[in-house]
């Protein structure tokens, strides 16, 4: 007797945006809709449409469910994603799921500002300076600061805090600043 073992891929994008793209120009294509029409019941510009299907941006997460609508399908098939789906629509009910960094970082650019917020508060696992820099963005002074003191202490360098700073107020900047290198001093 013998026994296979299956290696796992390493972990697929959670959202590919050209292929979101091409999912919406397909769907879009499909209902005989022209990006000029579909961008005006949207309430957007064609160039916007435009984008989305040449990969350039995703719609948000406020759009995805009105887009899927229109378009006769669900927001899964849209993104491409059962997971990255699952979690716009936690953001949008008001839920915040747990979900490891990667998957915040992946989904982030859907979410409004407030949505991104009380995501980032249900991450679980480790964070890295990586992590905090890729979701500054899109996070507010707080959410930003929560990330951060989670950050293991000593991680974070001069240069990868001074790029972090640029997206605080000042009194947050300054309180960051202290608490990554206040050990440097003693």
């Amino acid at each position: 007797m013998f026994s296979v073992r299956v290696r796992k891929k390493e972990s697929e994008p959670l959202l590919d945006m050209r292929r979101i793209g091409i999912n919406i120009a397909r769907l879009r294509k499909s209902k005989g809709v022209t990006q000029a029409r579909l961008a005006e019941v949207l309430g957007i510009s064609a160039g916007t449409v435009s984008n989305w299907e040449d990969g350039l941006s995703c719609p948000d997460a406020s759009t995805l469910g009105a887009l899927a609508a229109l378009l006769g399908t669900s927001t899964e098939e849209i993104l491409g994603s059962r997971r990255a789906a699952e979690i716009v629509s936690d953001a949008e009910a008001g839920r915040a799921p747990a979900l490891d960094m990667r998957e915040l970082v992946e989904v982030v650019p859907l979410l409004r500002a407030e949505q991104a917020d009380r995501l980032a508060g249900s991450v679980c696992g480790a964070v890295t300076p990586d992590d905090v820099l890729a979701l500054a963005p899109f996070l507010g002074d707080a959410a930003l600061m929560r990330l951060a003191e989670r950050v293991p202490q000593g991680s974070f360098t001069r240069e990868s805090a001074s790029v972090l700073v640029r997206f605080l107020d000042e009194d947050a900047a300054a309180r960051l600043m202290r608490s990554l290198f206040v050990k440097e001093r003693t």
